[in-house]
């Protein structure tokens, strides 16, 4: 993520992992993960192999935030098993 709190992603991206909104087999050059844009600005971020977690600061609610999304089959998403 850049000053501005921007996230950018690239790389293999077949399992959700790159925050798109589809499933890309690839992306050769960075991206900025536009879903997070609109929540508000990156602080933090990991990934890994099939998953990405960032921590966004909410300035309209002032409030740190989690967001997850890529492959979650066993878990790393956070959500309960049977809701997968």
């Amino acid at each position: 993520f850049n000053l501005n709190g921007l996230l950018f992603a690239w790389g293999a991206g077949g399992c959700g992992q790159l925050g798109s909104g589809g499933i890309a087999e690839s992306e050769p050059t960075p991206r900025v993960v536009d879903a997070l844009r609109e929540v508000g600005r990156c602080m933090m971020v990991s990934a890994g192999h099939s998953h990405s977690l960032a921590l966004v600061w909410n300035e309209d609610t002032e409030r740190e935030c989690l967001y997850c999304w890529g492959l979650g089959s066993s878990g790393q998403l956070g959500l309960p098993r049977q809701s997968l």
